[in-house]
């Protein structure tokens, strides 16, 4: 929440609140903290910042908002980039040519995404992965921090690629990935709401 505060005001944004599905404080960094079910001013921007791709997708979707894109000014977008309605792009970031990002994804710290890839809705992309060209990163799916994923592949629905991965592979629906390079360790429980 604090990373994305921070980026807000960077794009421009004044914060007014947090919300928190917990409501385990009252204030962050001097702040109201509500619950979703208090938050009553749909015509506010709202930006949904939690990690857990499934929790953001079900707030995202409960709550009627209006979510800009906030992309940091020292991301680097190149042209023919779209970026779906939520989606945070952090510092250092790296945006090629025809990369479409879906909407409440979080591309994180320096990540780099190369031309033509497609990431889909409710995503992270942690700091420092790297995609190559063509990559297809279905809904709900999370690439680990320092994952490499070569050209022309695709991560499934769901699927979790561990930090540091090197994937040489297309990557199942719900698979966790780790090593390099990447193999299969498990497959997650299918708890994803409907994609956009």
């Amino acid at each position: 929440g604090q990373a994305v505060w921070n980026l807000a005001q960077d794009s421009g944004y004044q914060p007014a609140a947090f919300i928190d599905h917990h409501l385990q404080v009252a204030s962050v960094l001097e702040l109201p903290v509500y619950s979703a079910h208090q938050w009553l001013q749909p015509q506010d921007a709202l930006i949904v910042s939690i990690g857990d791709n499934s929790i953001r997708a079900r707030l995202s979707q409960q709550i009627h908002a209006r979510y800009p894109v906030l992309v940091h000014p020292r991301a680097v977008r190149a042209r023919r980039v779209t970026i779906g309605a939520g989606t945070v792009v952090m510092p250092g970031a790296v945006l090629q040519v025809g990369v479409q990002i879906g909407c409440h994804t979080i591309i994180n710290t320096r990540a780099s995404i190369d031309h033509e890839s497609q990431i889909g809705d409710y995503v992270h992309i942690a700091p420092g992965a790297v995609l190559s060209g063509d990559v297809v990163v279905e809904h709900l799916a999370q690439v680990g921090i320092g994952a490499v994923i070569v050209r022309g592949l695709r991560i499934g629905v769901g699927a979790v690629v561990g930090a540091g991965a090197v994937v040489l592979e297309h990557v199942p629906d719900h698979a966790v990935v780790v090593g390099s390079p990447a193999r299969v360790l498990r497959y997650e429980e299918q708890r994803q709401p409907t994609a956009r």
